[in-house]
């Protein structure tokens, strides 16, 4: 059985997503002059006005004109939306526009005489219809595109346009009509006349309404060099997901993007585009407790030598998606924020990497002066945006910061790489020297940005972490990638090395001087993780990338590399030794054209393990009903994946039953149970050891009336468990915990005993034959010998046993006992625990004087009959 499901919100770079409509914006000062409504989608921009459009896609921009077309015609926003629209350009903060309404269709009617156009997204695509009233002249449309080399009709009919960027694809024309509900099909084809398309239409009913729906696709053309990304995730404590990453900007240039999505991912509550006149990229993203938003990132400006130097930028936007603050900060080099974190009062931690000697750093802070190449920094804001904090970190080689995370105290931890060898480090460092070419390292500082514990960690080789996370004990969670075939291996879950590169977990204390466990996982190519993730249990989570067709894969939703590189979701238990699940996630897309890469996750119980990254597959694993499922083309998309090992656990109504039958009724202390319903566990998981735990399937617990229950199998829908030997006669109460919370008790009714005969399917009793073969229609009992019938539910015991143990010696039931088979009596040889085993006994009886032929079995104790399914005798 295949427990996890995922469940794909979107699978389109940046925001704009459809079975989610394409969102049109009217312009109230984001676009340029003149411009009536804009719009994006996967690689494109559109900008309407009276009389055509203007699209951005990479760096040249094509212009539609409607020739002839009336210019005064006022468009008409349809089909409202719920989400609203925001913009900030950090070159202009007087230019912050807000609140601005969303559409699914813009209209502009009378565009030519009888003739409207209406533009509106479907399927990952934009599209436009003209819809001619009865009687208007198709010949009138007359489109001229400016900004394109060339333009022929192809084979299949579609109109391609050749630009300094790349092709660009019109689909064939669909011409139809609609009589009496039925959509009918009309021929028709482009004609072209030099740089201007227009339409041929056979013979139709002129009396009727005509559409023509050309498709645009922007399948190909996608510009030169860049991509819309989706490169970092956080999810609230009401399971609202926040995206961030860059999209294409008016210009051609890249914006970055934050995009709020509801738990469902059906609907988006808010899009702010951030960004000024060249490449702007959101790296993370953080959420406060009352649902305002913190991403940093780049902002990219030109030299005088043509090239472009980047500085950082943080924002800050409130739960609508209004901004609070955003500004520029870094010094005269080159400077990039990959990190941000916020503490409890609404501080904010930006951390990244520069090689500005100017960079703004504080007294006190932990090293006031850059010492190498490059150096890591961290800088602290309060909630409004004004610094409070700033220090390098680093030695005389070059060291980048990654990620950071700050628990609960306001105490942070940063993650990376670094090649220098004198590093700052302290004195109980795990590893106090450099062991390779780079090495990760991990440091731990103060809310005043001092140095509480730092460390390397690595081999021989090269090794940097991408991401870190940290419970609520303190203890720190790092993974990234390490080429070292003798990476610090401790408690590991994969010991040996397997390719060119592995990805690396390591869990620290919360002193930085033991490692509670560090393993490799990989295939014997390459993988690195991205991003690390921890639940309230200690349960890691990763995502990232592999080469390798033989990756370690566990109760996977996705069992192979279907392509040169796929994505990689993982979990791993709180000792470090087991996979909760290990999955490949992505389709054919080919490593040239950037294959499929997990960038970003987060853990959460209100919405899952949610995943971002980017994919250049056309089949993607998009599951049915997803908000788009079809690749949007150009050289990649971003995906959103939301995977179900998270929630709250819920008891089914009627969940807690008897295991032998799945009955309701009345079980007995030391019975075997089982309970159904949803989130159970975390990950599949059966007992292996005596006495059977109290938590298994990554962190999953039951009590009953209080009391922690030994479990034998835990698994997301169904838990089996013993009932505590304590469990007095009466009503009894169940709770299921997880890392996410606890359950609603569960009701049901413990009797002094309570029989019950398990069976093997088809009301086929489980028992063995005296020869010990298991009794069935093929291999039936002689009458006079012993057959041995298993159940649970016997009562009390002679030689009582603890609660999850099984017995050492002979344990027999004490109440008054009584068996027949077929109706005749069958005396007891033994009726009590079955060695080896928790909570399962065994009734060894005569079987009587029979006719050959099937026969019910039932065992009376207390006075209480068991259920009666069939054994056989010859």
């Amino acid at each position: 059985m295949n427990r996890l499901a995922v469940l794909l919100l979107w699978t389109a770079a940046g925001f704009g997503a459809s079975r989610l409509p394409v969102a049109f914006e009217p312009n109230r000062g984001q676009a340029a002059p003149g411009t009536d409504f804009t719009a994006r989608g996967p690689g494109f921009r559109i900008s309407l006005r009276s009389g055509g459009a203007d699209i951005a896609a990479g760096h040249s921009p094509v212009t539609t004109v409607l020739t002839g077309a009336h210019s005064a015609v006022r468009p008409e926003a349809e089909a409202p939306l719920p989400g609203v629209a925001n913009y900030y350009r950090l070159d202009d903060p007087s230019h912050a526009i807000s609140g601005i309404p969303t559409y699914a269709r813009v209209r502009y009617r009378g565009i030519y005489p009888g003739i409207d156009i209406v533009y509106y997204g479907d399927q990952e695509r934009l599209e436009y219809d003209f819809i001619l009233a009865p009687g208007a002249d198709p010949r009138r449309i007359r489109i001229r595109y400016q900004g394109a080399r060339a333009l022929h009709v192809d084979a299949q009919g579609d109109l391609v346009l050749e630009t300094a960027g790349g092709t660009l694809r019109q689909h064939r024309p669909v011409l139809y009509q609609e009589i009496a509900g039925v959509r009918r099909e009309v021929s028709g084809h482009y004609v072209l006349r030099g740089r201007t398309a227009g339409f041929e239409v056979a013979a139709y009913d002129r009396s009727r309404p005509l559409v023509i729906d050309p498709v645009l696709t922007w399948a190909s053309y996608f510009g030169p060099t860049r991509t819309n990304t989706a490169d970092a995730v956080a999810v609230d404590a009401t399971g609202n997901i926040y995206l961030a990453g860059s999209t294409i900007s008016s210009n051609g240039y890249l914006d970055a993007f934050i995009s709020k999505l509801n738990a469902s991912g059906t609907a988006t509550i808010y899009t702010m585009t951030v960004g000024d006149t060249y490449d702007d990229i959101g790296h993370a993203i953080a959420v406060d407790i009352a649902g305002n938003a913190y991403v940093v990132g780049e902002t990219n400006t030109p030299t005088a030598f043509g090239t472009f130097s980047p500085t950082t930028f943080i924002s800050k936007l409130d739960s609508t998606g209004k901004i609070v603050f955003a500004f520029s900060w870094g010094g005269s080099g080159d400077d990039n924020a990959y990190g941000v974190a916020v503490d409890s009062s609404n501080n904010v931690y930006m951390a990244g990497l520069t090689n500005s000697p100017d960079f703004p750093v504080s007294r006190g802070s932990q090293q006031v002066s850059l010492r190498g190449g490059y150096d890591g920094f961290v800088t602290k804001f309060d909630a409004n945006g004004n610094g409070l904090a700033s220090t390098f970190l680093g030695g005389s080689g070059d060291d980048f910061i990654y990620a950071i995370v700050v628990d609960s105290s306001g105490t942070l931890y940063v993650t990376g790489s670094t090649g220098s060898a004198d590093f700052p480090v302290t004195l109980a460092a795990y590893q106090p020297r450099i062991a390779g070419a780079t090495d990760a390292f991990i440091s731990k500082l103060s809310p005043s940005l001092t140095l509480n514990y730092s460390t390397y960690l690595g081999g021989t080789d090269k090794d940097g972490a991408d991401s870190i996370a940290v419970d609520s004990s303190g203890a720190v969670y790092i993974a990234g990638q390490t080429s070292s075939t003798n990476f610090p291996m401790v408690n590991p879950l994969q010991k040996a090395f397997g390719g060119a590169s592995d990805i690396f977990i390591a869990k620290l204390s919360g002193d930085g001087a033991t490692l509670g466990y560090s393993t490799y996982l990989g295939g014997t190519k390459d993988e690195i993780a991205y991003a690390v993730a921890v639940d309230g249990a200690g349960n890691a989570y990763i995502t990232g990338a592999t080469t390798s067709t033989d990756f370690p894969v566990s109760d996977a939703f996705q069992q192979t590399n279907q392509g040169q590189t796929n994505g990689l979701v993982a979990g791993i238990s709180a000792s470090g030794s087991t996979l909760l699940f290990s999955s490949y996630l992505g389709g054919s897309g080919s490593a040239d054209a950037g294959g499929d890469y997990g960038n970003a996750l987060a853990a959460s119980c209100a919405a899952g393990v949610v995943v971002v990254g980017t994919t250049a597959s056309n089949n993607f694993p998009a599951t049915t009903g997803a908000v788009r499922t079809a690749y949007g083309g150009g050289s990649s998309d971003g995906f959103i994946a939301s995977i179900g090992v998270l929630g709250m656990p819920a008891i089914a109504a009627g969940g807690v039953v008897n295991a032998a039958t799945s009955s309701n009724a009345p079980v007995a202390p030391g019975s075997l149970i089982t309970i159904y319903g949803s989130f159970l566990a975390l990950s599949t998981q059966q007992a292996s050891t005596l006495p059977l735990p109290t938590t298994l399937g990554g962190g999953a617990s039951v009590t009953i009336n209080g009391t922690p229950a030994p479990i034998v199998y835990a698994g997301a829908g169904q838990i089996n468990l013993q009932v505590p030997y304590g469990a007095g006669p009466g009503s009894a109460t169940a709770v299921v915990s997880t890392p996410c919370g606890a359950s609603a008790s569960a009701t049901f009714q413990v009797a002094p005993a309570a029989p019950y005969v398990f069976s093997i399917g088809n009301n086929v009793a489980a028992a063995r034959n005296q020869d010990n073969s298991i009794n069935g229609p093929g291999n039936p009992a002689k009458a006079g010998s012993v057959i041995t019938v298993y159940l649970t539910g016997i009562g009390p015991l002679d030689n009582p046993v603890d609660t999850g143990g099984a017995p050492t010696v002979l344990s027999q039931a004490t109440l008054p006992k009584s068996a027949s088979i077929g109706g005749a009596n069958a005396v007891f040889q033994f009726l009590g625990l079955a060695p080896g085993f928790v909570g399962l006994a065994q009734a060894n009886l005569f079987v009587p004087a029979l006719s050959g032929g099937p026969y019910p079995v039932v065992i009376t104790v207390g006075g209480v009959d068991s259920n009666g399914p069939t054994i056989y005798v010859q």
